[in-house]
């Protein structure tokens, strides 16, 4: 379901990912799970997907809540009711396929979630999310830098001065 399939008033459905592969995974899972909380407060149809330390992605159950847990209770995700685990591109595709579909909030923090990785794998997917840019865009930025001469700084025969 796209915003013109959606029924007048409803407001849009939204998958919020947090944790992640890095050092700033714990406070992925506080400001992920607040996100998602937030969202579905004010009324918004909200899942929420859990990425391990491992990258494997879990689909939280629809009334999860973290509440008081401490970040290090995810570390056992099925011990949530979690269902998982999932590689990043068939959790991607399983959004795709859910009616109404969701748009994505990447509440993922360091390099997992800031380097396009996973925003190029919602892309393909056909996934709408919440922060612009994507690896395409960043590839065309570099190689748009990359078509004139490098600055002698960093050419292998400049100075460095």
């Amino acid at each position: 379901m796209n915003d013109a399939e959606r029924p007048p008033g409803a407001l849009p459905a939204v998958a919020v990912v947090f944790g992640g592969p890095s050092a700033e995974h714990d406070v992925s899972i506080i400001s992920g799970s607040a996100i998602a909380a937030a969202l579905a407060g004010r009324g918004h149809p909200v899942s929420q997907l859990y990425v391990d330390l491992a990258s494997e992605w879990w689909f939280l159950p629809p009334d999860h809540r973290r509440g008081d847990r401490p970040p290090d209770a995810y570390d056992d995700p099925a011990s949530l009711g979690a269902s998982g685990p999932l590689g990043a591109g068939d959790a991607a595709a399983v959004m795709a396929r859910t009616t109404p579909r969701p748009i994505v909030f990447v509440a993922l923090h360091g390099p997992y979630g800031e380097d396009g990785t996973v925003q190029a794998i919602l892309e393909v997917a056909g996934l709408a999310r919440s922060e612009s840019g994507s690896l395409q865009e960043e590839v065309s930025a570099l190689s748009t830098a990359l078509t004139g001469p490098l600055p002698a700084r960093l050419s292998p025969e400049g100075d460095d001065s």
